[in-house]
């Protein structure tokens, strides 16, 4: 691994210990329960919502002023994005070997926010942050 790939890593992971006190106010708040809702967003489908939530902290530690306003879902949203549809070969469902030069591609459209654009040196640590824990392992289940 690079020094540059150890530092994002390290960003990454400093940020995660950051919020990692979600009770003290500084955290991601745990889903609401309802079970009567009828709708499942994004990230129940997903069903990594721990993953997501991680992805989540770490981008509001990192990008305060592209999360500002943005809801939990919504950004689970995108990271889910990335996942699902830039990584992954859509005919498919597995990893594709252009996938991160997708990703990259796509993730300043995804994550711009108010007039904030999202450059290719961002664009690269959001793309670890997402591997390193939405998109981790995310495995295909066969039909």
């Amino acid at each position: 691994m690079s020094v540059r790939g150890v530092w994002v890593w390290g960003v990454a992971l400093v940020a995660m210990a950051g919020c990692g006190a979600a009770g003290k106010g500084g955290g991601v708040a745990a889903p609401p329960s309802n079970p009567g809702a009828t709708t499942v967003g994004p990230v129940a489908t997903f069903g990594r919502p721990t993953e997501v939530a991680a992805f989540v902290s770490t981008f509001r530690v990192l990008y305060p002023a592209l999360a500002q306003g943005r809801s939990d879902e919504a950004l689970g949203a995108d990271v889910i994005q990335v996942c699902q549809h830039d990584l992954r070969d859509p005919s498919t469902g597995r990893r594709s070997a252009h996938g991160e030069a997708v990703a990259l591609q796509r993730i300043p459209g995804r994550f711009e926010r108010d007039g904030i654009t999202v450059d290719l040196t961002t664009a690269r640590t959001i793309l670890a942050v997402a591997q390193g824990t939405a998109c981790g392992t995310v495995e295909v289940k066969e039909s």
